[in-house]
């Protein structure tokens, strides 16, 4: 999130035809709190946000179903962002998040089932972890509002990982069971050992390779925000 220095510069910046333009992208999940609706928090806020910026985007298309003022922009990848060559595979799952109860609840199934789980790294040790796992897998950090994690799949797209993640809505540009394989939070051990068996899973991985870095590339998803952004650079 911004800092209040920024925000109160930007808050303070004249608007007009003639004036530059801010555009906050938002891909932070929106986290239930007890008696206050998910949808109702992340719109409050967006209101809050649109008082110094001039537009939001979110990458999830089901959250900007939310609210109209939001625009969808996808965030692409590219294959640079491969940061390893390939490598034999040794991991059966790589999964990169804060570790909290939730997610570890789901990765000690795997682990009981005798699977090598991946852990959370940065760098040049994630990039190995990356170039040798089977599977990356995302679970959400709480319950509450599910959507996607396109940072991690913008990620795994380019090293062309199969991607398994707890059910979404809409997964676009993905599409379920094609290019991302998705299942309720209940049945994501299973799914994973399932996948990891089916010799078809490595297309799952190509084709999300084929949305994330060649349709979608981060610049194709920027210029398409744009042109659909009414406030952008007219």
């Amino acid at each position: 999130m911004c800092s209040s220095d920024l925000i109160e510069r930007l808050s303070a910046r004249p608007r007009g035809a003639r004036s530059s333009r801010v555009i906050f992208w938002n891909i932070e999940r929106p986290d239930e709190k007890p008696g206050v609706d998910a949808v109702e928090l992340f719109q409050r806020g967006m209101t809050e946000i649109l008082e110094w910026a001039d537009a939001i985007w979110v990458s999830d298309r089901g959250l900007a179903s939310k609210d109209r003022r939001m625009i969808q922009a996808v965030l692409g990848g590219h294959p640079g962002l491969r940061e390893a060559p390939p490598a034999e595979p040794f991991f059966d799952v790589a999964h990169f998040g804060t570790p909290t109860p939730r997610r570890e609840e789901v990765l000690e199934q795997l682990r009981k089932r005798g699977l090598r789980v991946g852990w959370n790294a940065w760098g040049e040790e994630r990039a190995k972890i990356l170039a040798s796992a089977r599977i990356l897998l995302g679970v959400d950090r709480v319950e509450g509002m599910h959507i996607q994690s396109p940072l991690r799949w913008a990620l795994g797209a380019a090293y062309g990982i199969p991607i398994v993640n707890e059910a979404v809505p809409d997964p676009y540009p993905l599409e379920a069971g094609k290019s991302v394989l998705l299942a309720p939070y209940a049945d994501l051990a299973e799914t994973v050992v399932q996948a990891l068996l089916d010799p078809e899973t490595a297309e799952i991985g190509r084709r999300g390779r084929a949305a994330l870095c060649e349709q979608w590339t981060f610049k194709a998803g920027v210029l398409d925000a744009i042109a659909r952004t009414p406030c952008a650079w007219r």
